[in-house]
C-alpha cells in the first residue's frame, strides 16, 4: 500500500490551491523505511520544501517544511504514529495564509 503525502495552499480569503501530490518511496535496499523529499512553489511566496520519512513496522511519520528562498527556515518539524488515522498537518504563513499537508493510503 502506497504512503501518499499531498500539500495545498489556501489564502486568507478561504481559496485553496492543491501545489503537489508525492509518493513516499523506500529506499533502495530497503523496504523498513518509505520517504520523500519534495520541492514546490507557493504563489507570491517562492520556493517550500517538504521531507517526510515513515517506519514501516510501526508507522511512524516524521515531517519537516522548509523554505527554502532566499535561505533555508525550517517552518514546521513534527512526528506522529501513522497507524488507523490518516494524519494532516496545517502550517500559517501568517498573513499570507496557510499550507496544509494531508497524508493517506493508496492501494
Amino acid at each position: 500500500m502506497d504512503r501518499v503525502a499531498t500539500v495545498t495552499y489556501q489564502t486568507t480569503d478561504g481559496q485553496a490551491t492543491p501545489l503537489a501530490e508525492v509518493r513516499l518511496q523506500a529506499a533502495t535496499g530497503s523496504v523498513a523505511v518509505a520517504s520523500v523529499a519534495h520541492t514546490f512553489e507557493v504563489p507570491g511566496l517562492g520556493a517550500f520544501l517538504l521531507e517526510c520519512s515513515c517506519v514501516e513496522a510501526s508507522g511512524n511519520l516524521s515531517v519537516a517544511l522548509s523554505r527554502v528562498v532566499p535561505s533555508r527556515e525550517q517552518l514546521f518539524l513534527g512526528m506522529c504514529a501513522w497507524r488507523e488515522v490518516d494524519p494532516y498537518f496545517g502550517v500559517a504563513l501568517s498573513p499570507a495564509g496557510y499550507l496544509h499537508v494531508y497524508f493517506r493510503h493508496e492501494k
